[in-house]
Protein backbone atom coordinates (compact mmCIF):
# COMPACT_ATOMS: atom_id res chain seq x y z
CA UNK A 1 0.00 0.00 0.00
CA UNK A 2 1.56 3.11 -1.32
CA UNK A 3 2.08 5.98 1.17
CA UNK A 4 1.61 8.70 -1.13
CA UNK A 5 -2.86 7.14 -1.42
CA UNK A 6 -3.22 7.56 2.29
CA UNK A 7 -4.85 10.33 3.58
CA UNK A 8 -5.81 11.70 7.28
CA UNK A 9 -9.24 13.12 8.13
CA UNK A 10 -10.15 14.45 11.32
CA UNK A 11 -13.86 15.38 11.99
CA UNK A 12 -13.87 17.86 15.36
CA UNK A 13 -17.10 18.07 17.51
CA UNK A 14 -18.59 19.26 20.12
CA UNK A 15 -18.38 16.49 22.50
CA UNK A 16 -16.15 14.00 20.32
CA UNK A 17 -13.64 13.74 17.80
CA UNK A 18 -13.57 11.04 14.53
CA UNK A 19 -9.53 10.46 13.50
CA UNK A 20 -9.69 8.57 10.22
CA UNK A 21 -6.78 7.07 8.36
CA UNK A 22 -8.22 6.93 4.27
CA UNK A 23 -6.75 4.89 1.40
CA UNK A 24 -7.83 3.74 -2.02
CA UNK A 25 -11.81 5.43 -0.92
CA UNK A 26 -12.28 3.17 2.26
CA UNK A 27 -11.87 3.85 5.97
CA UNK A 28 -9.22 1.76 6.96
CA UNK A 29 -8.35 2.49 10.38
CA UNK A 30 -10.69 4.75 12.45
CA UNK A 31 -10.46 5.95 16.42
CA UNK A 32 -13.17 8.41 18.35
CA UNK A 33 -11.66 10.47 21.19
CA UNK A 34 -13.54 13.14 23.06
CA UNK A 35 -12.86 16.62 21.62
CA UNK A 36 -10.07 18.78 22.96
CA UNK A 37 -11.19 21.23 25.65
CA UNK A 38 -7.88 23.10 25.87
CA UNK A 39 -5.65 24.84 22.86
CA UNK A 40 -2.91 22.08 23.94
CA UNK A 41 -5.33 19.11 23.56
CA UNK A 42 -6.01 20.65 20.50
CA UNK A 43 -2.84 20.32 18.98
CA UNK A 44 -1.62 17.25 20.86
CA UNK A 45 -4.82 15.74 18.93
CA UNK A 46 -2.17 15.44 15.73
CA UNK A 47 0.78 14.47 17.55
CA UNK A 48 -1.50 11.73 18.36
CA UNK A 49 -2.28 10.93 14.37
CA UNK A 50 1.01 11.71 12.98
CA UNK A 51 2.50 9.05 16.31
CA UNK A 52 0.05 6.36 15.39
CA UNK A 53 -0.47 6.56 11.24
CA UNK A 54 1.43 7.06 8.34
CA UNK A 55 -0.43 9.53 6.05
CA UNK A 56 0.95 11.95 3.70
CA UNK A 57 -1.79 14.71 3.39
CA UNK A 58 -4.73 15.64 6.27
CA UNK A 59 -8.15 17.20 5.93
CA UNK A 60 -10.12 18.70 8.60
CA UNK A 61 -13.38 19.70 9.99
CA UNK A 62 -14.11 22.14 12.50
CA UNK A 63 -17.08 23.43 13.69
CA UNK A 64 -17.41 27.26 13.27
CA UNK A 65 -16.56 30.05 10.87
CA UNK A 66 -13.39 29.57 9.22
CA UNK A 67 -11.16 32.50 7.09
CA UNK A 68 -10.33 30.01 4.35
CA UNK A 69 -7.97 32.81 2.92
CA UNK A 70 -5.98 33.57 5.82
CA UNK A 71 -6.81 30.03 7.75
CA UNK A 72 -7.26 31.47 10.70
CA UNK A 73 -11.02 30.49 13.28
CA UNK A 74 -13.07 33.44 13.12
CA UNK A 75 -16.04 32.53 15.02
CA UNK A 76 -15.39 28.69 16.65
CA UNK A 77 -18.32 26.95 17.74
CA UNK A 78 -18.45 27.85 21.93
CA UNK A 79 -16.70 24.51 23.41
CA UNK A 80 -14.11 25.02 20.94
CA UNK A 81 -13.91 29.16 21.39
CA UNK A 82 -10.53 28.87 21.98
CA UNK A 83 -9.55 28.27 18.67
CA UNK A 84 -10.95 31.70 18.03
CA UNK A 85 -7.94 34.36 16.25
CA UNK A 86 -5.39 31.52 16.16
CA UNK A 87 -3.89 30.80 12.56
CA UNK A 88 -4.07 26.81 12.62
CA UNK A 89 -3.06 25.69 9.33
CA UNK A 90 0.61 26.42 9.83
CA UNK A 91 0.85 24.96 13.39
CA UNK A 92 -0.67 22.04 12.40
CA UNK A 93 1.44 21.28 9.44
CA UNK A 94 4.36 22.55 11.77
CA UNK A 95 3.46 19.40 14.20
CA UNK A 96 2.61 16.19 11.44
CA UNK A 97 5.04 17.63 8.67
CA UNK A 98 2.52 17.59 6.38
CA UNK A 99 0.04 19.80 3.82
CA UNK A 100 -3.45 20.53 6.00
CA UNK A 101 -6.63 21.68 4.16
CA UNK A 102 -8.99 22.97 6.54
CA UNK A 103 -12.89 23.70 6.53
CA UNK A 104 -16.04 23.69 8.29
CA UNK A 105 -17.09 20.46 10.02
CA UNK A 106 -20.67 20.48 8.03
CA UNK A 107 -18.56 20.93 4.65
CA UNK A 108 -16.71 18.03 5.28
CA UNK A 109 -20.12 16.11 6.03
CA UNK A 110 -21.59 17.68 2.47
CA UNK A 111 -18.33 16.28 0.48
CA UNK A 112 -17.86 13.06 2.20
CA UNK A 113 -21.56 12.16 1.26
CA UNK A 114 -21.39 13.93 -2.22
CA UNK A 115 -18.38 11.93 -3.51
CA UNK A 116 -18.97 8.30 -1.43
CA UNK A 117 -22.36 8.51 -0.24
CA UNK A 118 -26.04 9.53 -1.11
CA UNK A 119 -24.97 12.28 -3.34
CA UNK A 120 -22.44 9.76 -5.24
CA UNK A 121 -22.71 10.82 -8.97
CA UNK A 122 -25.22 14.08 -8.86
CA UNK A 123 -23.12 16.87 -9.23
CA UNK A 124 -25.37 19.58 -6.90
CA UNK A 125 -27.31 18.81 -4.11
CA UNK A 126 -27.77 20.78 -0.44
CA UNK A 127 -26.84 18.94 2.55
CA UNK A 128 -27.79 19.84 6.33
CA UNK A 129 -26.46 18.09 9.17
CA UNK A 130 -28.54 17.96 12.00
CA UNK A 131 -27.55 17.70 15.28
CA UNK A 132 -26.46 19.96 18.18
CA UNK A 133 -27.59 22.88 15.54
CA UNK A 134 -28.05 22.59 12.10
CA UNK A 135 -24.78 23.00 9.84
CA UNK A 136 -25.21 23.08 5.64
CA UNK A 137 -22.67 22.17 2.51
CA UNK A 138 -23.80 23.68 -0.57
CA UNK A 139 -22.52 21.37 -3.33
CA UNK A 140 -22.79 22.90 -6.15
CA UNK A 141 -21.58 21.65 -9.65
CA UNK A 142 -19.08 19.22 -8.46
CA UNK A 143 -17.47 22.49 -6.09
CA UNK A 144 -18.25 22.92 -2.77
CA UNK A 145 -19.45 26.77 -2.29
CA UNK A 146 -17.20 28.33 0.85
CA UNK A 147 -18.70 32.07 0.04
CA UNK A 148 -16.85 35.15 0.03
CA UNK A 149 -16.35 35.30 3.67
CA UNK A 150 -16.59 31.38 4.42
CA UNK A 151 -20.23 32.32 5.92
CA UNK A 152 -21.99 30.12 2.73
CA UNK A 153 -24.27 27.79 4.04
CA UNK A 154 -25.37 28.95 7.69
CA UNK A 155 -28.97 27.54 6.91
CA UNK A 156 -29.39 26.62 10.76
CA UNK A 157 -29.66 30.57 11.12
CA UNK A 158 -32.91 30.90 8.28
CA UNK A 159 -35.93 32.61 10.70
CA UNK A 160 -38.93 30.30 10.40
CA UNK A 161 -40.70 31.57 13.65
CA UNK A 162 -41.26 35.25 13.80
CA UNK A 163 -40.45 37.09 17.05
CA UNK A 164 -39.44 33.21 18.06
CA UNK A 165 -36.79 32.02 21.10
CA UNK A 166 -33.49 33.10 21.05
CA UNK A 167 -31.27 31.01 19.18
CA UNK A 168 -27.68 29.90 20.70
CA UNK A 169 -25.90 32.23 18.59
CA UNK A 170 -27.40 34.88 20.84
CA UNK A 171 -27.99 37.19 17.90
CA UNK A 172 -31.57 36.20 16.16
CA UNK A 173 -34.77 35.05 17.53
CA UNK A 174 -36.78 32.05 15.32
CA UNK A 175 -34.01 30.19 13.87
CA UNK A 176 -34.82 26.83 12.68
CA UNK A 177 -32.16 24.91 15.16
CA UNK A 178 -33.63 26.51 18.18
CA UNK A 179 -36.77 24.19 17.11
CA UNK A 180 -34.81 20.91 15.12
CA UNK A 181 -32.14 20.30 17.36
CA UNK A 182 -31.10 18.18 19.84
CA UNK A 183 -31.94 20.68 22.80
CA UNK A 184 -35.40 21.62 20.67
CA UNK A 185 -36.23 18.30 20.60
CA UNK A 186 -35.33 17.22 23.74
CA UNK A 187 -37.40 20.38 25.03
CA UNK A 188 -40.52 20.03 22.76
CA UNK A 189 -40.92 16.63 24.55
CA UNK A 190 -40.12 17.31 27.84
CA UNK A 191 -43.11 19.59 27.60
CA UNK A 192 -44.99 17.18 26.25
CA UNK A 193 -44.20 13.91 28.47
CA UNK A 194 -43.24 15.93 31.70
CA UNK A 195 -39.88 14.58 31.64
CA UNK A 196 -36.50 14.74 29.62
CA UNK A 197 -35.71 11.85 27.30
CA UNK A 198 -32.06 11.16 25.33
CA UNK A 199 -32.70 10.76 21.76
CA UNK A 200 -32.34 7.26 21.65
CA UNK A 201 -35.79 6.89 23.58
CA UNK A 202 -37.49 9.24 21.37
CA UNK A 203 -37.02 7.17 18.34
CA UNK A 204 -37.76 4.12 19.91
CA UNK A 205 -40.90 5.89 20.95
CA UNK A 206 -42.07 6.96 17.24
CA UNK A 207 -40.91 3.79 16.21
CA UNK A 208 -43.45 2.63 17.94
CA UNK A 209 -45.56 4.92 16.95
CA UNK A 210 -46.10 7.17 20.22
CA UNK A 211 -49.05 9.70 18.50
CA UNK A 212 -47.52 12.48 21.01
CA UNK A 213 -43.84 11.86 19.33
CA UNK A 214 -44.99 11.65 15.74
CA UNK A 215 -46.82 15.08 16.43
CA UNK A 216 -43.67 16.53 17.94
CA UNK A 217 -41.73 15.64 14.60
CA UNK A 218 -44.33 16.44 12.40
CA UNK A 219 -44.02 20.25 13.96
CA UNK A 220 -40.57 20.85 13.89
CA UNK A 221 -40.09 19.00 10.40
CA UNK A 222 -42.85 21.16 9.35
CA UNK A 223 -40.55 24.27 10.07
CA UNK A 224 -37.42 22.56 8.71
CA UNK A 225 -39.34 22.23 5.36
CA UNK A 226 -39.97 25.93 5.86
CA UNK A 227 -36.38 26.97 6.08
CA UNK A 228 -35.24 24.34 3.18
CA UNK A 229 -37.82 26.66 0.94
CA UNK A 230 -36.38 29.36 2.00
CA UNK A 231 -33.04 28.06 0.43
CA UNK A 232 -34.78 26.20 -2.03
CA UNK A 233 -36.06 30.14 -3.54
CA UNK A 234 -32.11 31.29 -3.73
CA UNK A 235 -30.80 28.23 -5.40
CA UNK A 236 -32.61 26.32 -7.29
CA UNK A 237 -31.29 22.56 -6.25
CA UNK A 238 -33.03 19.11 -6.76
CA UNK A 239 -31.70 17.62 -3.99
CA UNK A 240 -31.45 17.51 -0.44
CA UNK A 241 -29.24 15.52 1.64
CA UNK A 242 -29.95 14.74 5.76
CA UNK A 243 -26.73 14.06 7.75
CA UNK A 244 -25.72 14.13 11.52
CA UNK A 245 -27.97 12.02 14.15
CA UNK A 246 -31.05 13.47 13.82
CA UNK A 247 -30.98 12.07 10.18
CA UNK A 248 -32.16 8.66 12.20
CA UNK A 249 -35.51 10.26 12.32
CA UNK A 250 -35.65 10.39 8.64
CA UNK A 251 -39.10 8.45 8.20
CA UNK A 252 -40.90 10.38 10.65
CA UNK A 253 -40.09 13.45 9.04
CA UNK A 254 -39.47 13.42 5.56
CA UNK A 255 -43.20 13.80 4.25
CA UNK A 256 -43.46 17.11 6.98
CA UNK A 257 -40.34 18.48 5.40
CA UNK A 258 -41.92 18.10 1.86
CA UNK A 259 -45.09 19.81 3.82
CA UNK A 260 -43.16 23.14 4.73
CA UNK A 261 -41.41 23.46 1.85
CA UNK A 262 -44.65 23.52 -0.07
CA UNK A 263 -46.05 25.87 2.19
CA UNK A 264 -43.04 28.31 2.15
CA UNK A 265 -42.34 28.33 -2.00
CA UNK A 266 -44.51 29.63 -4.45
CA UNK A 267 -43.65 27.36 -7.43
CA UNK A 268 -45.32 23.53 -7.50
CA UNK A 269 -41.68 22.63 -8.98
CA UNK A 270 -40.55 22.03 -5.22
CA UNK A 271 -42.95 19.22 -4.57
CA UNK A 272 -40.75 16.81 -6.32
CA UNK A 273 -37.90 17.63 -4.64
CA UNK A 274 -35.14 14.68 -3.35
CA UNK A 275 -34.78 13.99 -0.19
CA UNK A 276 -31.87 11.72 0.68
CA UNK A 277 -30.81 10.47 3.58
CA UNK A 278 -27.01 10.40 4.74
CA UNK A 279 -25.60 6.89 3.72
CA UNK A 280 -22.38 7.18 5.95
CA UNK A 281 -23.08 8.19 8.73
CA UNK A 282 -20.22 8.33 11.22
CA UNK A 283 -17.72 7.81 8.41
CA UNK A 284 -18.71 11.07 6.49
CA UNK A 285 -16.62 13.22 7.81
CA UNK A 286 -13.70 11.79 8.21
CA UNK A 287 -14.31 10.44 4.00
CA UNK A 288 -14.92 14.28 3.27
CA UNK A 289 -12.20 15.59 5.06
CA UNK A 290 -9.62 13.07 3.42
CA UNK A 291 -11.09 13.84 0.08
CA UNK A 292 -10.29 17.25 1.14
CA UNK A 293 -6.90 16.67 1.26
CA UNK A 294 -6.78 13.95 -1.79
CA UNK A 295 -7.67 17.58 -3.91
CA UNK A 296 -5.58 20.01 -2.13
CA UNK A 297 -8.50 21.70 -0.95
CA UNK A 298 -9.20 22.74 -4.70
CA UNK A 299 -12.88 21.52 -4.58
CA UNK A 300 -13.55 24.29 -2.50
CA UNK A 301 -14.79 27.37 -4.68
Amino acid sequence: MHSSKIFAGIDIGGTFTKLGIVSRNKVIARKIVKSPTTLIEFFELFNKIKNDYEFTTLGLGIPGIIDHKNMIMKYASPSLGFLNGITIKDKIEGITGTEVYITNDANIVTIGEMIYGAGKGINSAICLTLGTGIGGGLFYKDKLLIGDNGFAAEFGHINVVENGSTCSCGKRKGCVENYFSISGISNLVKEIKGKEYPMEEILKMARNGDNDILQALSNVSFLLGKAIGAILLVIDINTIILAGGLSRFFPYIKNDIIRGIKNYCYTADYANIVIKQSELLENAGILGAAYLAKTKGEILY
